[in-house]
């Protein structure tokens, strides 16, 4: 009874601490808008018009919104949050346990002068160090590598677009705006 009790309570906390991390209004979307002729504006995506993009300037008047003309526009940029630390979290935390598992199956060694510094943490005797040091590094950097190609920015060339794909790209952009839809 004890530990449903416990289990009911900490799913308890994990919906409570997700509810409150999406309370408040939703943001729209980090973009670069470079504009032809190659003049850039930077910030938010507030809401997708048929012709235009509103923008909330994030740079020189911060707190302004600009509506840049979709023909004016080379090229948008959506800028995603890095995932490339938590990746090499993930990985750093399977490598463990993977080092873990060897460990436990390999035979024991006598410790070399490599890793006669890890023997006195590990009781006396070693079982293949390099298990112990290799997978949790292998695993971050795994990770990070993951983590860092799953982050990278959105790029849209609108000027090479025809009408119908630009049509396509502004209802996929209208999704990440504040604001859904604007007719």
């Amino acid at each position: 009874m004890k530990k449903t009790s416990g289990v009911m309570v900490f799913v308890i906390i994990l919906l409570l601490a997700a509810s409150l991390g999406t309370a408040g209004q939703t943001q729209g979307a980090s973009i670069i808008v470079l504009k032809k002729g190659h003049f850039q504006v930077s910030g938010e995506l507030v809401a997708v018009k048929p012709d235009s993009l509103v923008l909330l300037l994030n740079r020189g008047n911060p707190g302004a919104d600009v509506s840049v003309n979709v023909r004016d526009i080379a090229e948008i940029r959506i800028l995603r949050k890095s995932k490339a630390l938590l990746g090499a979290g993930i990985g750093l935390l399977a490598g463990v346990a993977v080092a873990m598992a060897v460990v436990k199956r390999l035979p024991v060694e006598q410790p070399n002068s490599l890793t006669g510094l890890l023997e006195t943490a590990m009781g006396g005797r070693w079982r293949n160090g390099s298990a112990v040091l290799l997978c949790p590094a292998a695993g971050a950097f795994v990770g990070l590598a993951i983590g860092g190609a799953a982050s990278a920015d959105k790029v849209y060339h609108v000027e090479n677009m025809d009408e119908q794909t630009v049509k396509s790209m502004l209802k996929s952009l209208s999704q990440k705006a504040r604001v859904k839809s604007i007719q």
